[in-house]
């Protein structure tokens, strides 16, 4: 997944998201941590997308306007569509209004510049840190406004029993996302562009017939307002508030429930409970 050709003459052989990468060192070399360090700035420099994801950092830079609409849709396997207007925008934060026929997903989202930054960080841990690189396999759109990437994460409830032939644990949680960061829009609007695939077994038994898995596809798209009704696009409240709080180390966590921002009004501010997350 990472993209080292060229990085390191003479110490690094690569391949550039094509093929596997080769080393001329291994895990004990000496200036290991120096290394990877260096590579994961020249990876970063080298992807294009993360300057232009920088010049939006400014929200009066970015695509997106007061009053623009959009509709984010999950498919059938647990049925939502919600509408989300922006309602303020300025250099430092963007204020966006969420209604859906669903009331526990009606609320005011503030997104601070801070916040834009912070994933920025995160973005660029998916796509250039190697120690993580088995938790993102793959990425692409480096070179454009659009960043799709792969999140795989599991959690082991038990592991595997010595008394059956698998090599499977015998209850478990394993979690696949792809999702797209488009710039213009939102950036955290990424969490509904994609897809997610949940997979578990919570049995705590050797039955391999016990394994659930559910599959959430979700969509965005910009919108008018006639596009939808003047209820499901009533945008008046500014309530519940919900301070967007991105961690920008958040790829670092493995657990299947992982997530690179939260709120900090959690009670009260859910974005999309798709299943099985």
């Amino acid at each position: 997944m990472k993209c080292f050709l060229g990085l390191l003459p003479f110490l690094i052989l690569g391949a550039c998201k094509t093929g596997e990468e080769k080393y001329l060192y291994d895990e004990n070399s000496p200036n290991i941590d120096d290394i990877r360090q260096y590579a994961q700035a020249e990876c970063i420099r080298e992807a294009t997308f993360f300057s232009k994801f920088d010049s939006v950092s400014e929200f009066d830079d970015a695509a997106y306007e007061v009053g623009d609409i959009y509709k984010i849709s999950q498919d059938d396997n647990s049925a939502t569509i919600i509408y989300a207007k922006i309602i303020e925008k300025n250099a430092t934060d963007v204020r966006i209004a969420f209604n859906s026929t669903t009331s526990s997903y009606k609320k005011y989202v503030v997104y601070e510049e801070s916040d834009h930054e912070d994933l920025g960080s995160f973005l660029e841990g998916v796509v250039c840190d190697s120690n993580y690189e088995d938790y993102f396999p793959s990425a692409s759109g480096l070179t454009s406004s659009t960043l799709k990437f792969v999140w795989k994460r599991e959690t082991i409830e038990t592991a595997d029993s010595d008394d059956d032939d698998d090599d499977i644990a015998d209850a478990y949680h394993i979690s696949e996302q792809t999702l797209s960061v488009n710039i213009n829009y939102p950036s955290f609007f990424y969490f509904y562009n994609g897809s997610k695939v949940h997979k578990y077994d919570i049995d705590d038994t050797d039955d391999e017939n016990k394994e659930l898995v559910k599959t959430s596809k979700i969509t965005i798209e910009s919108i008018s307002a006639s596009d939808c009704t003047s209820s499901a696009c009533d945008f008046s409240h500014t309530t519940p508030l919900c301070n967007i709080v991105v961690d920008p180390d958040g790829y670092k966590q493995t657990n299947y429930s992982a997530k690179a921002f939260t709120t900090d009004n959690t009670s009260a501010c859910n974005f999309l409970l798709s299943d099985g997350f």
